[in-house]
């Protein structure tokens, strides 16, 4: 950023002077006009044409004698551009921390119970999906995955409650069609649904964890 500056302020400076000869020499030009005529007219004209032109050519000269890297400074000039070795990354990318490798392995552990639960809960709504000829089974299996929410401290990564009782619905649809589905089996599901919201929200009342 400063050798930036310093090039703009450079520019600034040559332009102010070129500005500078132009208007002097056309000044010039005005003062001669007035004193003499005639063929001396036409002389004072060539000659501020030529302070003109001597200012522009000057100018670029000045500009183009200057170092490459001074007009543009992203371009290295020798020097460091920052305290950033762009061409060694820093220590921390190469070498992690020792908190970095302490949230990795909490990360990967929890993704390691996280599928273990999934197989475990997958195992069970499957029974729970197989028992809707029978509401001791219905019950049975409904009450074992409201254990396994409470001991997990919720559904399984992935798993939305919408979703969950998207799937117990079309349950109950199919084992109502079979003449089944009955009070005890309407309240353990209304159970797991509660269980689910107080995992979710330990805050939540008794009150307002009713089921969809």
């Amino acid at each position: 950023l400063k050798q930036a500056s310093e090039a703009l302020l450079f520019k600034m400076m040559i332009l102010v002077f070129s500005l500078y000869y132009c208007v002097n020499g056309l000044h010039l030009s005005s003062s001669c006009h007035e004193k003499w005529c005639g063929q001396r007219k036409r002389t004072v004209l060539s000659a501020t044409r030529r302070d003109m032109m001597n200012g522009v050519i000057l100018g670029s000269t000045i500009l183009g004698s200057l170092p490459t890297y001074a007009l543009n400074p992203m371009i290295d000039s020798g020097k460091k551009r920052s305290s950033y070795d762009y061409d060694a990354p820093p220590a921390y990318l190469a070498e992690p921390t020792e908190e970095f490798k302490k949230a990795e392995a909490e990360r990967a552990a929890f993704r390691k119970k996280q599928a273990e639960y999934k197989k475990v809960w997958d195992t069970a709504f499957a029974n729970f999906q197989a028992a809707t000829a029978d509401d001791t089974k219905l019950i049975a299996t409904l009450s074992n995955l409201s254990q396994l929410v409470a001991r997990n401290g919720g559904l399984p990564s992935g798993l939305k409650l919408t979703d969950m009782i998207t799937l117990c619905r079309r349950v109950k649809a199919k084992a109502t069609d079979q003449g089944n589905w009955n009070t005890q089996v309407e309240m353990e599901y209304m159970t797991l649904v509660r269980t689910v919201k107080r995992a979710q929200n330990p805050n939540l009342s008794t009150e307002d964890s009713g089921y969809l």
